[in-house]
């Protein structure tokens, strides 16, 4: 959402200079994005599957044409390779390419035959349903009730109404019983950063005494709430935590990073603390994480069935290598639970990524003894001596 506003308002700046310079009525603008964002619970936000596909593949596409007045709707199929006949049509320009679309000026009224060559998922077909487009409105209010401001969107449910407040007016007081680490987002901190970007999704790691019955947390920046995030248990008194702080309320230079959370009814503010966690493989060695290359991890599904086993599923690959990964591992904060090679073939990925070489690349492992309290698991896939991982939320059957 931010990126969306951050394109909002860099557009609006090139309109503004296209309206300046007295050439708003003879350009012509296009708009149009790759694919969608979902924020179905549980769902990958870009990855397609059966529960987000109507997010992703609803997707703008805006053309302004020159010498346009009024803006209108026109409710006919129109593809991304219609985009370049349009120009070309547009300007007026001749050249001897074949296109496989057709100018968006021809779409009304055009019979569009078309074949499915590949498809993501088992439905044969995004809904068309209005009913289904307005569910997904009314969910994305509901996890955003305060539309107001860009404080909304990092204030995200019942959390929206601290937003802008002192941490000192909430009476939080610190708390020994609850320290915490920041990890993405540490630039913050520092007093020089680079210039132009701004963190806004923190995470970090946590650790406390006693039940955290209260996942819901607040991000303090400078002493005022900016944020709101979540806790999620990894064992019994260790887990990590994550969320989003609003831009505005960061200011240039260090900025203190303070975490609230909920302890017998009031906020407190959690002790600032060095939380190392080493994640190792059976034979006692480190697993050194990379975000660099081309190594990918998808974990699909952690779910747990009523008898308490959790199911996990997904796939892992180098998809610059074209390799598959030789190790899976499975972890609850940094207790190995279960390991073994990818052991399910995906052909999604072998589509996605254009090589038979990646069709070994799914896995599916049980885990029949996790810890209690655990909600969520890091899965790691070991290509030699370089890892990546991602940690995910244990979701019930359901």
């Amino acid at each position: 959402l931010y990126q969306l506003g951050l394109l909002d308002r860099m557009l609006g700046r090139i309109f503004d200079r296209l309206d300046r310079t007295r050439t708003w009525d003879r350009t012509l603008v296009v708009v149009v994005g790759d694919h969608g964002t979902t924020f179905e619970l549980g769902e990958h936000r870009r990855w397609p599957y059966d529960g987000n596909i109507d997010d992703l593949y609803r997707i703008p596409l805006f053309v302004k044409y020159p010498g346009q007045r009024e803006g209108r709707v026109v409710d006919d199929p129109a593809y991304g390779i219609d985009i370049l006949p349009t120009i070309v049509d547009v300007l007026d320009a001749h050249v001897d390419w074949v296109f496989d679309g057709i100018s968006l000026l021809d779409v009304p009224g055009t019979d569009r035959p078309h074949e499915v060559i590949w498809w993501c998922c088992s439905r044969d077909a995004a809904s068309t349903d209005l009913a289904a487009l307005f569910a997904q409105v009314e969910r994305n209010h509901a996890w955003l009730p305060d539309q107001t401001s860009w404080l909304g969107v990092a204030g995200a449910g019942d959390l929206a109404r601290h937003m802008g407040a002192r941490v000192e007016d909430l009476g939080a007081g610190e708390t020994l019983d609850v320290a915490w680490e920041l990890d993405l987002g540490r630039e913050l901190l520092e007093e020089t950063r680079p210039a132009g970007m701004a963190q806004t999704y923190l995470n970090g790691r946590v650790a406390h005494v006693g039940d955290l019955s209260e996942r819901s947390v607040l991000f303090a920046l400078d002493g005022v709430v900016a944020g709101s995030g979540v806790i999620l248990p990894e064992g019994p008194g260790t887990g990590t935590v994550q969320g989003i702080v609003a831009e505005q309320m960061i200011r240039p230079g260090a900025n203190r990073v303070d975490l609230l959370v909920r302890s017998g009814g009031s906020w407190v503010v959690a002790s600032h603390a060095e939380l190392k966690r080493e994640l190792r493989r059976p034979d006692g060695s480190v697993i050194e994480l990379e975000a660099e290359g081309g190594r990918r991890i998808q974990v699909d599904r952690a779910v747990r069935g009523a008898d308490g086993t959790v199911v996990l599923t997904g796939w892992a690959a180098d998809v610059a290598l074209k390799v598959t990964p030789d190790t899976i591992y499975v972890f609850a904060g940094d207790l190995l639970l279960v390991h073994g090679p990818p052991n399910l073939d995906n052909r999604n990925v072998v589509a996605w990524f254009g090589s038979d070489d990646l069709l070994r690349s799914g896995f599916e492992f049980r885990v029949e003894d996790l810890p209690e309290g655990v909600a969520q698991i890091t899965v790691v896939a070991g290509f030699g001596d370089h890892a990546v991982a991602e940690t995910v939320p244990i979701t019930p059957a359901g």
